[in-house]
C-alpha cells in the first residue's frame, strides 16, 4: 500500500503523535517517518471450510512526511501484491491469477486523509487511520486502527483491519466443495526511524 496524499487532519494526528515524548519537538520543522522493510512483518488470513488459510505480504517502501507547524502531510508506503504467499504453490497461483491479478495490478496503495488519537499515554498512542485504499484497479474508503510507541526516532506501529475483498471486485476462490471468507484480516508490524527525533 503506498501513501501518497496530503491531509491536515493526519498532519495534526502524527503532530500529537510526536508529542508523545516527555517535551516533544521543539521547533516547528517538517518531520519524516521512514519505515523499515526488513523490520516489518505483514501477515493475512482467511478462514475456509476446510481451515484458516495464513500467509505473508513483502513492505517495498514506507515514507510519511509532515508538517508539525502548519499540519501538511504527504509521502508513500507500498506493498508488492505479487509477493502475498501462502505456502501452498497451487493456491498461491490461483490467488495471483485469478483474485489479485497481481501481474496487472503489481502493488496495493493506501493514501490517509485522517487520523484521530483515540488513546495517549507516555509514549504509546492508539490511533484510527482513515483513508482510500487503491487495490486491484479500485479505491475503497479504509479505516486502520493502529498502536504506535515513539522511544527517541524509533517508532514502532502494529494495526489490524479487514479487507472485504469480494465485495471490492476481486474473484471469489471458493467453489461448490469449498467456502472461502469473503474479509481476509490483515495484520502489520513495522519499525520506522522519525527524523528529527524526539528530544
Amino acid at each position: 500500500m503506498s501513501w501518497t496524499r496530503r491531509g491536515q487532519a493526519l498532519g495534526v494526528g502524527f503532530w500529537m503523535l510526536a508529542t508523545l515524548g516527555p517535551a516533544g519537538i521543539s521547533q516547528a520543522a517538517p518531520a519524516t517517518l521512514v519505515l523499515d522493510p526488513d523490520a516489518t512483518r505483514i501477515h493475512f488470513d482467511v478462514d475456509s471450510t476446510l481451515h484458516r488459510v495464513e500467509g505473508t505480504a513483502r513492505l517495498v517502501a514506507g515514507e510519511l512526511r509532515f508538517d508539525t507547524d502548519g499540519g501538511e502531510v504527504s509521502g508513500r508506503v507500498e506493498i508488492d501484491a505479487r509477493s502475498l504467499e501462502t505456502g501452498n504453490g497451487m493456491r498461491d497461483d490461483a490467488l495471483h491469477e485469478d483474485v489479485l491479478e497481481s501481474e496487472r495490478f503489481p502493488r496495493m496503495t493506501f493514501v490517509p486523509e485522517r487520523a484521530d488519537v483515540v488513546r495517549r499515554e507516555d509514549g504509546e498512542a492508539d490511533v484510527r487511520i482513515s483513508g482510500r485504499i487503491d487495490i486491484h484497479g479500485g479505491e475503497h474508503p479504509l479505516v486502520v486502527p493502529a498502536r504506535v510507541s515513539v522511544e527517541g526516532d524509533r517508532v514502532e506501529i502494529s494495526a489490524r483491519f479487514p479487507i472485504p475483498y469480494v465485495e471490492w471486485g476481486m474473484e471469489d476462490p471458493g467453489n461448490f466443495l469449498l467456502s472461502v471468507d469473503d474479509v481476509v484480516n490483515v495484520e502489520v508490524e513495522t519499525v520506522g526511524r522519525m527524523s528529527p527525533p524526539l528530544p
